[in-house]
């Protein structure tokens, strides 16, 4: 059921059914005042929760294209060059994607929080200022009136008339204040309809231009994250393809450990313990050692100190 239309002429009757109908605005008032309200802290909410996602989401870019994807060995096939890549690529669109987001955090005061709030203040706000003179008239001229009735019929006519007078005069400033009462609510109730949607509309309108550049540049990601997934399939199956042949090399060089030779330069290489006395004790040192036979040249490099048990 909608609101009570509100009639000029009715304002000049003040009937209780006026007043009545006058109430249900006000109420109606105070109801989209108090959810404005509320709109806007939401509103602020979101914004801020949209900013924290925006930073978070640039801070993830950024690790992406810091770091440096490394492959085993010194050439890389096609399909590792491009998994390589796709960091940076995925950090690329991820900043494109942050900038419209960023514009629409930006706007966001200006096209939603501050067209509601001024709205409110100055429209609903007036209205609330109307009711006051509103209220203060009415006391006033029912106080007047009566007084006026309060005026004794023995008095001289032109006492009478001027009385008279002066009552037509409070009566017309009574309308005046009631029909500019009406006239506001009126006003309110229909701007109501555009400024108070027209800004919600602005704003999701720069959602909606958010998510669009967003499918915009998905449709152009795609033929990149084909080959990409055509990249990652075959690495893939590459894996699958090696990994029993090596599970069975290790295994091999596992059964064999004490026969086998690693692939070397040198007759003989591997760590030498050497124990050293010390003042209170001694302790084993760990060299790394080589020897070739053909040159008779031995070299022994220092890798670490580790104290033994005090003998």
């Amino acid at each position: 059921m909608g609101l009570p239309t509100l009639e000029f002429s009715d304002s000049l009757l003040d009937s209780p059914e006026f007043r009545e109908r006058l109430q249900c605005h006000e109420i109606e008032l105070e109801r989209t005042n108090r959810f404005i309200k509320d709109l806007i802290k939401d509103g602020n909410m979101l914004i801020s929760a949209l900013n924290s996602l925006s930073l978070a989401v640039q801070r993830f870019s950024r690790s992406l294209q810091e770091f440096q994807f490394e492959c085993i060995g010194d050439a890389e096939t096609d399909d590792e060059i491009n998994i390589a890549q796709s960091l940076k690529e995925f950090s690329q669109l991820l900043s494109t994607m942050e900038e419209e987001r960023k514009r629409l955090i930006q706007n966001a005061d200006d096209v939603l929080i501050s067209p509601l709030e001024k709205f409110r203040k100055e429209q609903i706000g007036a209205v609330k200022e109307g009711k006051k003179q509103f209220d203060k008239e009415t006391e006033r001229y029912y106080s007047l009136q009566e007084k006026y009735l309060s005026v004794s019929s023995k008095k001289k006519e032109s006492q009478l008339h001027e009385a008279d007078s002066q009552m037509n005069k409070d009566r017309k400033i009574f309308y005046d204040a009631s029909l500019q009462y009406v006239f506001k609510i009126q006003e309110v109730q229909e701007r109501k309809k555009f400024e108070f949607v027209e800004p919600l509309l602005a704003f999701l309108q720069g959602l909606f231009t958010s998510y669009h550049e967003g499918y915009e540049l998905a449709c152009e990601f795609e033929p990149y994250k084909q080959q990409l997934q055509f990249n990652l399939q075959n690495a893939r199956n590459n894996f699958e393809s090696t990994r029993a042949e090596v599970e069975r090399l290790m295994k091999r060089i596992r059964s064999a450990e004490d026969d086998f030779k690693a692939p070397s330069c040198f007759t003989m290489e591997g760590f030498l313990y050497i124990q050293e006395k010390r003042p209170l004790g001694s302790v084993w040192t760990r060299y790394y050692c080589t020897y070739e036979k053909s040159s008779k040249m031995f070299t022994m490099g220092n890798t670490e100190v580790r104290p033994a048990s005090r003998q």
